[in-house]
């Protein structure tokens, strides 16, 4: 099945109330609404990717109340916490699913979040594979972002010449990168997270 086929299945699959429009020209802006936020907007840039991103609101509101992504789910602590965003990026070689976490000071529990928000992906692509018969030829990579403004913990951690580098985290066994929500005048190279 080609890949126009697989990510008009994808998109046509996922509830449209999720899906962040196509943003003409060539960027992605992610945007945190919460009201206290210092990590409001973070931009991609996607011009040196051949294939656009489909992005998916995993915290979508509907007025001021989050829409529940796990309904089957009590509200036990921890059990309905899930990423901001999935940003799902086929290349050549594989799909890049991104998850994604705006935070500002405080980003204590965010890759448990991201780990939430990989399994709701995999829920959901198995789900739509199962459904429609996908067949998916190239492996699902999965890394979880962190853009924050917390300058302190940028400035540390994760960059280097080569661009974004992810770390292995051996207990969640995830990858992940620290970045901060200013990604310069054109923003972060969306194809230099797909590493």
């Amino acid at each position: 099945m080609s890949m126009t086929i697989i990510l008009q299945h994808l998109r046509n699959s996922i509830d449209a109330r999720f899906l962040v429009p196509a943003a003409s020209g060539s960027a992605v802006v992610l945007t945190e609404d919460q009201q206290d936020a210092t990590c409001r907007e973070v931009i991609i840039n996607t011009n040196d990717v051949s294939i656009k991103p489909i992005v998916v609101n995993l915290d979508k509101r509907e007025g001021t109340e989050a829409i529940d992504v796990h309904p089957l789910l009590s509200k036990e602590a921890g059990l309905k916490q899930g990423c901001d965003y999935l940003l799902i990026c086929p290349t050549e070689k594989a799909i890049f699913l991104l998850l994604v976490e705006l935070k500002s000071q405080n980003f204590s529990g965010w890759l448990n979040q991201c780990v939430a928000g990989e399994c709701l992906t995999r829920y959901v692509f198995s789900t739509i594979d199962r459904v429609k018969e996908m067949k998916l030829s190239l492996p699902l990579e999965f890394r979880h972002v962190l853009f924050t403004s917390n300058t302190g913990i940028t400035r540390k951690r994760l960059t280097g010449n080569a661009g974004v580098l992810y770390v292995h985290e051996p207990n969640k066994q995830v990858q992940y990168t620290i970045r901060s929500c200013n990604g310069g005048p054109t923003g972060h190279n969306l194809k230099l997270l797909l590493r």
